[in-house]
Protein backbone atom coordinates (compact mmCIF):
# COMPACT_ATOMS: atom_id res chain seq x y z
CA UNK A 1 0.00 0.00 0.00
CA UNK A 2 1.15 3.40 -0.76
CA UNK A 3 1.76 5.62 1.95
CA UNK A 4 0.75 9.13 1.11
CA UNK A 5 3.19 12.25 2.46
CA UNK A 6 2.14 15.50 2.96
CA UNK A 7 4.64 17.88 1.31
CA UNK A 8 4.97 20.35 4.33
CA UNK A 9 9.25 21.89 3.62
CA UNK A 10 7.17 25.51 3.13
CA UNK A 11 5.65 25.88 6.43
CA UNK A 12 8.73 26.27 8.50
CA UNK A 13 10.31 28.49 5.93
CA UNK A 14 7.64 30.80 5.09
CA UNK A 15 5.05 30.91 7.92
CA UNK A 16 7.10 30.86 11.26
CA UNK A 17 4.13 32.28 13.14
CA UNK A 18 2.29 28.89 12.42
CA UNK A 19 3.01 25.92 14.40
CA UNK A 20 5.30 23.24 12.67
CA UNK A 21 3.51 20.02 11.16
CA UNK A 22 6.89 18.58 11.41
CA UNK A 23 6.76 18.09 15.05
CA UNK A 24 6.14 14.17 16.71
CA UNK A 25 2.54 15.07 17.52
CA UNK A 26 1.57 15.65 13.79
CA UNK A 27 3.30 12.85 12.21
CA UNK A 28 2.55 10.62 15.23
CA UNK A 29 -1.28 11.34 13.66
CA UNK A 30 -0.66 11.19 10.19
CA UNK A 31 0.46 7.74 11.08
CA UNK A 32 -2.22 6.55 12.50
CA UNK A 33 -4.44 7.87 9.74
CA UNK A 34 -2.62 5.39 7.22
CA UNK A 35 -2.21 2.86 9.31
CA UNK A 36 -6.19 2.73 9.84
CA UNK A 37 -6.37 3.07 5.88
CA UNK A 38 -8.76 5.56 6.27
CA UNK A 39 -11.54 3.04 5.86
CA UNK A 40 -13.68 5.19 7.75
CA UNK A 41 -13.33 7.50 5.03
CA UNK A 42 -15.68 5.57 2.68
CA UNK A 43 -18.59 7.17 2.39
CA UNK A 44 -17.14 10.19 3.66
CA UNK A 45 -18.26 13.48 1.69
CA UNK A 46 -17.34 16.52 3.70
CA UNK A 47 -14.26 16.44 5.62
CA UNK A 48 -12.99 19.60 7.91
CA UNK A 49 -9.92 19.90 9.90
CA UNK A 50 -10.48 23.05 12.81
CA UNK A 51 -7.83 24.56 14.22
CA UNK A 52 -6.27 23.52 10.72
CA UNK A 53 -2.36 25.64 10.88
CA UNK A 54 -0.76 24.61 8.08
CA UNK A 55 -4.04 21.37 7.17
CA UNK A 56 -1.54 18.57 7.19
CA UNK A 57 -4.44 16.62 8.26
CA UNK A 58 -7.06 18.12 5.87
CA UNK A 59 -4.34 17.85 2.83
CA UNK A 60 -3.58 13.77 3.73
CA UNK A 61 -7.34 12.96 3.35
CA UNK A 62 -7.62 14.99 0.45
CA UNK A 63 -4.91 12.98 -1.03
CA UNK A 64 -6.60 10.24 0.02
CA UNK A 65 -9.87 10.86 -1.11
CA UNK A 66 -9.43 12.94 -4.31
CA UNK A 67 -12.61 14.50 -5.75
CA UNK A 68 -14.62 11.98 -4.23
CA UNK A 69 -15.01 14.47 -0.91
CA UNK A 70 -15.04 18.41 0.18
CA UNK A 71 -12.11 18.99 2.05
CA UNK A 72 -12.05 22.13 4.06
CA UNK A 73 -10.28 23.78 6.95
CA UNK A 74 -10.34 26.31 8.98
CA UNK A 75 -8.43 28.82 11.55
CA UNK A 76 -9.10 32.01 13.31
CA UNK A 77 -5.43 33.28 12.12
CA UNK A 78 -4.85 34.57 8.80
CA UNK A 79 -1.00 32.91 8.82
CA UNK A 80 -2.60 29.98 9.22
CA UNK A 81 -4.89 30.45 6.48
CA UNK A 82 -2.30 31.01 4.29
CA UNK A 83 0.35 28.26 4.78
CA UNK A 84 -3.06 25.67 4.38
CA UNK A 85 -3.79 27.26 1.00
CA UNK A 86 -0.10 27.30 0.22
CA UNK A 87 -0.03 23.62 1.52
CA UNK A 88 -2.81 22.79 -0.91
CA UNK A 89 -1.04 24.22 -3.80
CA UNK A 90 2.61 22.58 -3.15
CA UNK A 91 0.30 19.21 -2.88
CA UNK A 92 -1.76 19.85 -5.95
CA UNK A 93 -4.85 19.37 -4.20
CA UNK A 94 -8.31 21.01 -3.49
CA UNK A 95 -8.86 22.10 -0.40
CA UNK A 96 -11.46 25.12 0.24
CA UNK A 97 -9.77 27.32 3.68
CA UNK A 98 -11.67 29.74 5.25
CA UNK A 99 -11.16 32.15 8.61
CA UNK A 100 -13.40 31.36 10.99
CA UNK A 101 -14.17 29.56 14.26
CA UNK A 102 -15.55 26.03 14.90
CA UNK A 103 -19.09 27.49 15.95
CA UNK A 104 -19.27 29.58 12.86
CA UNK A 105 -18.53 27.01 10.33
CA UNK A 106 -20.79 23.93 11.84
CA UNK A 107 -24.21 23.20 11.35
CA UNK A 108 -25.51 20.30 11.91
CA UNK A 109 -25.20 17.50 9.65
CA UNK A 110 -23.20 18.69 7.53
CA UNK A 111 -19.80 17.61 8.25
CA UNK A 112 -19.17 13.72 7.84
CA UNK A 113 -15.60 13.94 9.48
CA UNK A 114 -14.29 16.10 11.92
CA UNK A 115 -10.57 16.75 12.56
CA UNK A 116 -9.24 18.72 15.13
CA UNK A 117 -5.67 18.33 16.20
CA UNK A 118 -4.16 20.96 18.61
CA UNK A 119 -0.88 21.45 19.08
CA UNK A 120 0.68 20.47 22.63
CA UNK A 121 2.36 23.54 23.62
CA UNK A 122 4.57 22.62 26.87
CA UNK A 123 4.69 25.81 29.03
CA UNK A 124 6.19 26.23 32.60
CA UNK A 125 4.43 25.54 35.80
CA UNK A 126 4.28 29.82 36.21
CA UNK A 127 2.58 30.65 33.36
CA UNK A 128 -0.15 28.71 33.84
Amino acid sequence: AQHLQPDLAHVSLRHPDVYPPHMPDTLFFLEILRDLELRTCGSTTVVCEVGCGAAPLATLLAMHLGSSAATLAFDLHSSACSAAAETAQCNNIVLQVARMDLVAAMRPGLIDLLLCHPPYVPTSAVEL
